[in-house]
């Protein structure tokens, strides 16, 4: 598991490549993270970045896997909402940083061993494995 832990103000692009650090594949991101500079970055690195279209971008053709799998980003959302509805992640009480990091930290966990994990059904795709 990787976490980054960010100012809310602070741009999702300045923080993408961080993130990704490592990872090889492909990789579904919402429309935040439209950049022709931060796509061919990660092209180079070895991940191929789908997001949905802007209202101004040229329309380009994709794989039916890869559609379905752009479709399924809420799954994201999904666990978000986990995390804070039922890992209690969302505290706003804490009385120091220390506190702050231990909550953070706990949430996680208890989430990795949840069995309310949101997944997708690898079946329904045609022979990719999710992986």
């Amino acid at each position: 598991m990787s976490v980054k832990i960010t100012k809310g103000n602070k741009s999702d692009l300045s923080v993408a490549l961080v993130i990704s650090k490592g990872l090889s594949g492909k990789l579904f991101c919402d429309k935040a993270y439209i950049s022709k500079e931060l796509f061919h970055q990660l092209l180079t690195n070895g991940l191929r970045l789908f997001t949905n279209l802007s209202k101004d971008m040229k329309t380009y053709l994709l794989d039916i896997d890869d559609k379905r799998l752009l479709n399924k980003r809420s799954l994201i959302e999904s666990v978000f909402n986990v995390l804070k509805k039922h890992m209690h992640l969302e505290h706003t009480q804490h009385r120091s940083p220390i506190n702050f990091f231990v909550h953070i930290i706990a949430s996680l966990a208890s989430y990795s061993i949840s069995k309310l994990n949101p997944y997708l059904i690898s079946s329904s795709f045609s022979s990719n494995p999710l992986s």
